[in-house]
């Protein structure tokens, strides 16, 4: 048996033989099932069989080109690489909110196609949108965003596609006093009442996901500009950027209630600003002098 810890949250994969990408190899946790403080959050099990339709599971909620949701009394299903009216789907899943229960529906065929015929395959999207409905009840969220750590506090950058998180990570690899978090996702959660900021296995095109957290002091939102200039933003400004970079299941509106709360609740304790920076080494001087102050 595997355990995965994502921001603070315990998976357990029911199979060994569970090939996972190489960016999960630091969330597997050395903590045994046994021990009383090792709750488990989710539990995961595999089974090599096509996911047929289930009489209540209701039409789908979301159907886009290559994975549809559909949610019916506590149930959530997902199905990848077919419409919702086949029953065939190839890779699927179902996850039962109130017992912390997924299974997850790999065919015999599907598993052939890969070279270990013999392992069961957990990854994105199937991993990102699970983990989007379970952090919803947790406390917590998924952001397009890079983060960093520096004296065991924690800065996130959040940025839209194209927006220079990879550029901007790649420039503060040369600064050995940040640790890197991520170049595309992180995620947060409130926790006792002060939220923290959590690498994560799914990164960008810099490949940094770095299993590490700590206390959020800090939202700097990212934009490409020609010096570097940090500038403070108001809570109703933080609210309307961090919106659109938020992972949210629009189609669901229990989740979308739950993610508006979380992310008020962000801006409200969290100083936000914007950090407009130039591609140059000037940078981590500019960014180590402002979080040092």
């Amino acid at each position: 048996m595997t355990i995965l810890t994502i921001a603070g949250l315990n998976v357990w994969l029911d199979q060994p033989n569970v090939e996972l990408s190489p960016e999960y190899r630091q969330f597997i946790s050395e903590q045994d099932l046994a021990d009383a403080h090792c709750p488990v959050d989710l539990q995961i099990n595999f089974t090599s069989t096509t996911c047929v339709t289930a009489e209540n599971e209701g039409p789908p909620d979301y159907a886009g080109s290559s994975w549809s949701v559909s949610r019916n009394e506590g149930v959530v299903t997902i199905r990848l690489g077919h419409l919702p009216n086949k029953t065939d789907t190839h890779w699927a899943a179902r996850y039962e909110i109130d017992k912390n229960l997924l299974t997850v529906y790999e065919s015999p065929e599907r598993m052939a196609s890969f070279e270990n015929k013999a392992a069961f395959h957990f990854g994105y999207p199937l991993d990102q949108i699970i983990l989007m409905v379970l952090l919803s009840y947790r406390h917590g969220a998924l952001f397009h965003a890079a983060g960093l750590m520096h004296n065991k506090n924690t800065y996130i950058f959040p940025g839209k596609s194209g927006a220079g998180k990879s550029t901007f990570c790649k420039l503060l690899e040369q600064a050995p006093e940040f640790t890197l978090l991520s170049d595309d996702r992180i995620i947060v959660r409130n926790m006792a009442g002060q939220f923290h900021a959590f690498g994560t296995p799914w990164p960008g095109e810099a490949h940094i996901a770095r299993n590490h957290s700590g206390p959020l002091a800090g939202i700097l939102f990212l934009e490409k500009s020609d010096r570097t200039v940090i500038t403070p933003l108001s809570k109703k400004q933080a609210f309307q950027r961090l919106m659109p970079i938020t992972s949210i299941q629009w189609f669901d509106p229990d989740h979308v209630d739950k993610l508006f709360t979380i992310c008020e609740r962000l801006v409200e304790s969290v100083p936000a600003f914007e950090l407009s920076f130039a591609r140059s080494t000037r940078l981590i001087d500019e960014l180590h002098r402002f979080i040092t102050a």
